[in-house]
């Protein structure tokens, strides 16, 4: 069964971390967070953290040059200005109001 070698891994390695949620597209923010929140609890000591989507391709040489010096308190991403929550339902990233 699932949750006994999960318990099993959990047992051994102490850096599991699970929340009651499905994982389904619409969820993905909350996987998100949990990442973040893993490398909070079980990375505190590192230098840099990234979250990309399985098909982007990462320039490894290009973004340590970028990353070097290391800066604290760096932020990166795209900034999306003059924009609001999208409420037409034929929209990907649709919102509902409620």
């Amino acid at each position: 069964e699932l949750r006994a070698v999960l318990q099993e891994e959990d047992e051994l390695h102490g850096d599991l971390l699970q929340q009651d949620f499905l994982d389904t597209y619409n969820n993905l923010t909350l996987k998100t967070l949990m990442g973040l929140e893993w490398v909070s609890r079980f990375c505190p000591n590192a230098s840099y953290v990234m979250k990309a989507d399985s098909d982007v391709f990462l320039n490894l040489e290009y973004l340590a040059g970028l990353l070097r010096p290391l800066r604290t308190g760096l932020l990166m991403g795209h900034v999306y200005r003059r924009t609001g929550p999208l409420r037409n339902r034929a929209y990907k990233w649709f919102v509902p109001r409620e």
